[in-house]
């Protein structure tokens, strides 16, 4: 009777249809009050009636890629869409005189223009104040600065309200949003013409295009200044610059805050830090769809299918252009050409720097130092859930077979 009274007797404007008002429901015991039914139904059973709820329930949330609106309404989020949609419709096209290059925002072209057509000596240059930094983007300095030079207390955090990730950059939580809490029928899929490939943004299809499916003379090389080494994606040689050819002092290290481990990429430390500290409910887990096997990575699942799953014909194998060697994985070949082709002179040594031991691996002088060199209290020990066996080494736990409860 109360809530009758408040929607239909009160002086509240009535609820009209093509305004988009939303009816109120109010809770009788205390101030409480929503536009869904189902959340009053939720909040009185959690506050007010003792019980367990019947059922789960799960709230659809609706998001607009274009601003920051958000709402649990299908209907007004139609109607925001059509709304905000609405504000471009006519479309002007910005044509590049280089080149057959086009765009429908001026600022990608003067992008794409900067990128492919502008001489080194015309270029100008956004420089770091604070280091050695500098890059041909304003918003880039601006993003180096705050992650680089930033006081935590200073950065204006971007909080996910579905889950605990919070990111620095606003580009970045709308990026979140769209992969981890958009509904399926919502996602606009990019999807590869020449294979089943499909992608959530169109960077990423852009990229597996250019890795798979264009032809040797078309590729735009990203070319290292320092050695021989060549990539087809720009972010594979900015990290092959980081570890091979940067100082250490230039290093920005990224450090765990639970144990000694520290990174030269974000990545890395985040990939560490779900691996060895999150809480087995907290992780998000790749499950194989054909035997038990899970990962903690994506990365993980893929090779794990690529290895046991797929048949000959399926495989894409990498082969060796020097012998008949051929392998599953990219890396793997890598290891191959290292350790049986490469001239000695060529080789990049990983040398310890307490000991004369050296390897031609990075992955074996991590577990030389692990083995050698590292105090009891600094160990990452590797411990079996059944027994009490526990190792310095992941493959020693994965090859251990126990039959002895712990």
């Amino acid at each position: 009777m109360e809530n009758h009274i408040k929607r239909q007797c009160s002086s509240l404007m009535p609820f009209n249809c093509g305004k988009a008002n939303i009816e109120i429901y109010y809770c009788r015991d205390c101030k409480f009050e929503s536009e869904l039914r189902l959340l009053l139904k939720t909040h009185i059973e959690k506050y007010h009636v003792k019980a367990e709820p019947q059922e789960d329930y799960t709230i659809q949330t609706y998001f607009c890629k274009r601003c920051n609106f958000e709402t649990h309404f299908s209907m007004k989020w139609l109607q925001h869409i059509n709304k905000c949609m609405g504000k471009i419709r006519h479309i002007t096209i910005y044509e590049c005189k280089e080149c057959p290059f086009k765009a429908k925002y001026r600022s990608t072209l003067q992008r794409h223009v900067l990128i492919h057509h502008l001489d080194e000596q015309s270029i100008t240059w956004h420089e770091c104040k604070e280091c050695q930094y500098k890059t041909k983007y304003k918003l880039h300095l601006s993003r180096h600065i705050t992650s680089q030079h930033s006081d935590e207390q200073s950065i204006k955090w971007y909080q996910c309200q579905n889950c605990s990730f919070r990111t620095k950059y606003e580009q970045s939580y709308y990026r979140h949003r769209s992969v981890f809490h958009l509904a399926d029928h919502h996602i606009k899929w990019y999807e590869c013409k020449q294979c089943p490939f499909k992608a959530r943004h169109k960077v990423n299809l852009k990229t597996h295009v250019n890795a798979h499916h264009s032809n040797e003379q078309d590729i735009k090389w990203y070319e290292c200044k320092q050695c021989p080494f060549k990539t087809k994606l720009s972010a594979t040689l900015k990290y092959h610059i980081l570890s091979q050819h940067l100082d250490e002092r230039d290093i920005k290290w990224y450090e765990c805050k639970e144990c000694p481990y520290r990174a030269k990429q974000k990545a890395a430390l985040k990939n560490h830090v779900v691996a060895r500290h999150l809480n087995e409910q907290d992780i998000k887990w790749y499950e194989c769809e054909k035997c038990p096997f899970r990962a903690k990575q994506k990365g993980n699942l893929k090779q794990h299918v690529n290895a046991h799953h797929l048949d000959k014909e399926e495989i894409k194998w990498y082969e060796c252009n020097k012998c008949p060697y051929k392998a599953k994985l990219k890396r793997t070949l890598k290891s191959h050409v290292d350790a049986c082709h490469m001239d000695e002179r060529d080789i990049k040594w990983y040398e310890c720097t307490m000991c004369p031991f050296k390897s031609k691996r990075n992955f074996n002088l991590k577990s030389h130092i692990n083995t050698h060199h590292l105090d009891e209290n600094e160990i990452t020990w590797y411990e079996c859930e059944k027994c009490l066996y526990k190792t310095k080494h992941r493959y020693n736990l994965k090859s251990h077979k126990c039959g002895v409860v712990k």
